[in-house]
């Protein structure tokens, strides 16, 4: 029988996340790179945004901190017993999806205000 799940597992998504960070900006990187030494014509015409790419870390740490947060909101306000009644079966997946989503969303939009 498998076990239901009341609480977040911060180090699977903890670890997805980084290892999802290193993947996009190393393909980042390498098409920027790439870009600008072979295509002539490629350039970013508003740097001023740049800085903006700050953004991204603080989501992260934010989204852990968050679902920390509401770890020990679930464990404090109910034990294992009336959480079964009280809460529904929280997946992880589903919350690494969300973020997922969200924070490639943001990237993206950041991208596009860079205007390559």
């Amino acid at each position: 029988m498998q076990q239901k799940n009341y609480t977040y597992s911060i180090k699977p998504i903890t670890l997805a996340i980084i290892v999802w960070e290193v993947i996009f900006w190393a393909v980042f990187f390498s098409l920027f790179f790439y870009m600008t030494e072979q295509v002539e014509a490629f350039r970013i015409e508003n740097r001023e945004y740049l800085p903006l790419f700050l953004l991204i870390p603080l989501l992260i740490v934010g989204f852990i901190l968050t679902l920390l947060w509401k770890n020990r909101a679930i464990k404090r306000l109910s034990d294992n017993k009336l959480s079964l009644f009280l809460i529904h079966p929280i997946s992880t997946l589903k919350a690494f999806i969300k973020f997922f989503l969200f924070r490639n969303a943001i990237a993206f939009l950041l991208i596009g205000l860079l205007n390559p």
